[in-house]
């Protein structure tokens, strides 16, 4: 299968994983271990936050590791000789109920999110061991993709070609100063829309250029514009990254970059900024809007700040 055959089959067949199990443990408060310990998983708190956590000034935070890291939990939740042995000392101990709404809650976690997808999460669970070392886990349980940069015509020219395929491009245009687990899972939003309408979807992700982001004050951008296409275009939901050409932080200079790209759909979030800024001009100009709702997940500036306040 080649890696593009791989990456469709894998889109198809996402979907955010919530069992009635779940649904029901999520709001009982009993003092049980998933109660006091198993709640606490938080993909962004716990493994997304590390590399800002070491002190390196230019040290991105890693989704490919978060992605690896993720897995290794969802791994040791799945066998239970490792779980069982890995929370003996809690107070109270795990019971194997426990234990099967603990890896529920980590797939609903990583598949709203994006950070795995079913076809990953299903891969691990019929792993049959699991080892508490990272080191040890099978790296061909994660989707691993090649990234290339191209330009904004060859990016013209590619959507071009797909839009001859039959495939519909969506288009999800930020900053991403750094990527964050907040912006995977609005891109994993956007695709979703794609399998409940029946669109064929393609998912372009554009980036504001760095003297854009420089606008945004001292420090801007926070890291360098190729390491944060590299990163977002590693996300196995994007298919291309872009740089936009706007100068300026116009509507209109955007608007322009997105129709001579020849995307379809704006994927925008429902804040009232974007409402009052951008969604008139994006619908005059025949664009179709895929709206977001504004994520609880944290942004890059909270989750930077936190993670330095702990040093």
């Amino acid at each position: 299968m080649t890696e593009r055959e791989q990456l469709l089959s894998q889109m198809v067949s996402h979907k955010i994983l919530m069992t009635d199990r779940l649904k029901a443990g999520i709001p009982l408060r009993d003092g049980s271990w998933f109660d006091k310990h198993g709640r606490g998983f938080n993909p962004v708190e716990n493994i997304y936050s590390l590399r800002i956590k070491s002190g390196w000034h230019d040290d991105m935070p890693d989704l490919e590791a978060t992605r690896a890291i993720s897995a290794h939990y969802l791994g040791l939740a799945h066998y239970p000789p490792t779980f069982f042995r890995e929370n003996r000392f809690d107070n109270p101990p795990p019971t194997e109920n426990d234990r099967l709404l603990y890896c529920d809650y980590i797939e609903f976690q990583l598949s709203i999110t994006g950070l795995l997808n079913v076809q990953e999460i299903q891969q691990i669970r019929q792993r049959g061991w699991w080892d508490h070392e990272i080191e040890s886990m099978p790296i061909e349980l994660i989707f691993q993709k090649k990234v290339d940069l191209p330009d904004f015509q060859e990016v013209c020219d590619k959507i071009a070609s797909w839009k001859e395929e039959g495939w519909k491009v969506a288009f999800f245009h930020g900053a991403f100063d750094p990527v964050t687990i907040t912006h995977l899972q609005n891109a994993t939003t956007a695709y979703l829309y794609g399998l409940v309408t029946g669109v064929p979807l393609k998912l372009v992700i554009g980036f504001d250029s760095d003297e854009l982001i420089k606008r945004k004050g001292k420090n801007h951008p926070r890291y360098p514009l190729d390491k944060r296409r590299e990163e977002f275009g590693r996300f196995w939901m994007a298919d291309e990254t872009v740089v936009l050409r706007a100068q300026k932080p116009i509507t209109e200079e955007f608007v322009k970059d997105y129709l001579d790209l020849g995307v379809d759909y704006i994927v925008t979030t429902t804040n009232p900024d974007d409402i009052a800024t951008r969604i008139d001009a994006i619908i005059e100009s025949n664009l179709e809007l895929i709206p977001i709702s504004e994520s609880p997940l944290a942004t890059a500036t909270q989750i930077i700040r936190k993670a330095r306040s702990r040093k």
